[in-house]
């Protein structure tokens, strides 16, 4: 029987690995990195997750700070899991393809190509980059200092370090970016018929916890668009934090006027639980106004573009292919333009 793997490490690639065990057949078994001790939040939603979902096994793994003791514990899963895997048809679903331990892993493990779930904005920056133009591991790889072990990894192990572009498993409409033998797994959804509430949703993300930019540009940038949704839709809004904004950034918000909503959980499983969605939403580039709208049925969609004021060049970069795709799929972006 085929064994199916997932390896994540976040919410949103949970989730993504959940809804796609529901669509395979054979064994699921679940490897899964809770993170770094101070995303509290982040663990505990992935806890809810992995507490309401049915795994034939759940593997828990761990990095640590300490870069030396991470390569002993990254062959350490190299050895468990081929092991454990060894003789065995097996499909590896990964959550994080910028995670050289989650590639080891995939490939170690599975002589098929491997599978990337949904990870965020990310995966549009990946696909644009690299996977549309129909190179994958290799060339990903060949641009740090992680390429050297990975080929001596794959001598070790004897698996394929070649460049295909993985498979997605991703609600995004990537149908025009995918390459030749590319395919997406993903079936699109019908939306929920919830209710539907009269207020404009802005979903935060960890912009300034990041270092992408400061809080006091975070800030501005909010207040902007803050401004453009009153003298457009003329709604209430609501703040959906990030679970990882941090406390002193949402006080700041609160003094603006908006009101600030923390959810226990990923909020396509709040609104869906809760059986509502709101009409209007919007956000910079995080992942909420792209997903929500293949849930629900959204009236309006907003997203601001703050490219321009992203310090990091090789981060604007990226930034700015999630807009192109934002842009591409009907998408309302407006230019974030701050008095000096």
């Amino acid at each position: 029987m085929l064994n199916n793997v997932y390896i994540v490490a976040s919410p949103t690639q949970l989730m993504s690995a959940i809804e796609a065990k529901a669509t395979n057949i054979g064994n699921n078994f679940l490897i899964i990195n809770y993170g770094q001790h101070n995303r509290l939040e982040n663990k505990q939603q992935m806890q809810k997750l992995v507490g309401s979902s049915s795994w034939d096994k759940v593997y828990r793994i761990h990095l640590l700070s300490n870069k030396y003791i991470n390569h002993l514990l990254i062959l350490y899963y190299a050895l468990k899991f081929k092991f454990k895997f060894k003789n065995r048809k097996t499909k590896a679903y990964i959550g994080e393809y910028r995670s050289f331990l989650f590639c080891l892993l995939a490939r170690v493990i599975s002589i098929e190509k491997e599978t990337l779930l949904d990870d965020g904005a990310v995966i549009l920056m990946l696909q644009k980059k690299y996977f549309s133009k129909g190179v994958g591991l290799r060339t990903y790889y060949k641009n740090n200092n992680s390429y050297t072990t990975f080929l001596i990894y794959s001598y070790l192990f004897s698996f394929n370090f070649d460049d295909s572009a993985p498979d997605l498993f991703s609600s995004f409409n990537l149908n025009k970016w995918l390459s030749i033998g590319q395919i997406n797994e993903r079936i699109a959804d019908v939306p929920y018929d919830v209710k539907t509430l009269d207020c404009f949703c802005f979903f935060g993300a960890k912009y300034s916890e990041a270092g992408i930019f400061s809080l006091e540009v975070e800030l501005e940038l909010l207040k902007f668009s803050f401004a453009f949704i009153r003298n457009k839709y003329g709604k209430p809004i609501s703040y959906m934090a990030h679970r990882d904004d941090s406390d002193v950034k949402l006080e700041a918000i609160r003094a603006l006027g908006v009101e600030v909503k923390r959810l226990a959980s990923p909020c396509e499983v709040y609104f869906k639980v809760h059986q509502y969605a709101p009409k209007f939403i919007g956000g910079f580039y995080t992942t909420s106004i792209i997903t929500l709208p293949s849930l629900f049925r959204i009236d309006g969609v907003l997203s601001f573009d703050l490219s321009e004021y992203i310090e990091d060049e090789k981060t604007r970069e990226n930034t700015r292919h999630v807009y192109d795709y934002l842009n591409d799929n009907g998408v309302n972006v407006i230019k974030v333009i701050l008095s000096t």
